[in-house]
Parts: structure tokens; sequence; C-alpha cells
């Protein structure tokens, strides 16, 4: 007699891997690479193209240490202490030079994301306007050296999202006048 196959499809079942791959500290490709399934497959289950089997589930949590029944089951919950395990560990230590795997890198291969963390969020540096010449600045200062067309960007984006406000205004030249110019300043309320 072949053996059934009962397909998981619900939100909680994505909303549980989703948190899986989040604890472990892992991006996409990473978690994928861990659990040994495509990318393409696990953003498929993801996204609900693809039913979620009792077989994916073993997969998912075989490096954890979990069973498709404590997986699947609710009332287990899942914490860094419980998926923390040596097949964890030695996939981190084999590749922490592939950082693309890692979410704690994720700031520093996104250039948007380390000027959102270390100027918006965790500064007072948009407390006051300033050009996209001062952020170039300061975030040489912090050892990350970006295009000002790059900043420009990123700046104009966040304005566009409402993570930042931005208006025009004639260049303030070093001596103190106004230029001829008008350039945007970005600044948080």
């Amino acid at each position: 007699m072949a053996r059934k196959k009962t397909s998981f499809t619900s939100e909680e079942i994505k909303a549980r891997l989703l948190d899986l791959i989040n604890l472990s500290n892992l991006e996409i490709p990473g978690f994928a690479e861990l659990v040994n399934i495509s990318e393409s497959h696990l953003r498929s289950l993801l996204n609900g193209k693809r039913n979620f089997t009792e077989d994916m589930a073993n997969r998912i949590g075989n490096p954890f240490n979990l069973t498709a029944a404590k997986f699947l089951d609710s009332n287990f919950k899942l914490n860094k202490q419980k998926i923390n395990t040596p097949i964890l560990n030695k996939f981190y230590e084999e590749n922490k030079v592939n950082s693309v795997y890692f979410l704690e890198q994720k700031e520093f291969r996104k250039d948007s994301l380390f000027i959102k963390n270390n100027l918006i969020l965790k500064s007072s540096f948009f407390k006051s306007p300033k050009y996209v010449s001062d952020v170039r600045e300061k975030c040489g200062e912090l050892d990350k050296y970006f295009a000002s067309k790059k900043i420009s960007q990123i700046l104009n984006y966040f304005a566009y999202t409402g993570i930042l406000e931005r208006y025009h205004d004639f260049q303030i030249k070093k001596n103190g006048e106004k230029g001829k110019r008008l350039l945007s300043l970005f600044y948080k309320k």
C-alpha cells in the first residue's frame, strides 16, 4: 500500500517556515543551501505556489532536529535555542565567507540599509537638513564610500517612501553665501 502524502498549504505553515528562516539568521539562499532544496523551490513554498508536504517538512526540519510533526505542530514554539544545532553551527563556519547567506551581512551588501540603519535609525544625523555631500562625508567617516549619485538615489527613494523629507533650496557655499544651484536637502521629521 502506497504511503499517503498529506499536503500543508495554510498561511500558518508558511509563516512558520519564515520564522524558522529568520531564527536561523539566514537569507533565503543560505537557508535553501542548508536544507538542501533549491532556492526557487523554497521561494515557491513561501509564495504558496507549491504545496507543503510532510516529506518537505522533514527535509526542512532535519538540520534543526525537527521532525515534520514538530515543525507542523503550532503548539511547539520555535526559538533560537531549539534550532541551534551542530549542523547549523557547522554551516555557519563552513560558509562564513559567503555573505549572501547571512542576515547580519545584509547591511554591508545593501547600501540603502547601511544609510538607513546608521544615519537615520541609530543617530540624529538627519535632525537638520543635509545635502548629498554631507551624507557622503558622514558615510566616509564610517568607512563606507559611495558615489554621490548612489547616495542621491537612496535619499530620493527614502523621500519617496516617507522615511525622509525633502525640499529644494539654493546651495550654501563654504563661505556662507547662497549659490545659484538648487539642491535637494533631506531631513527626518
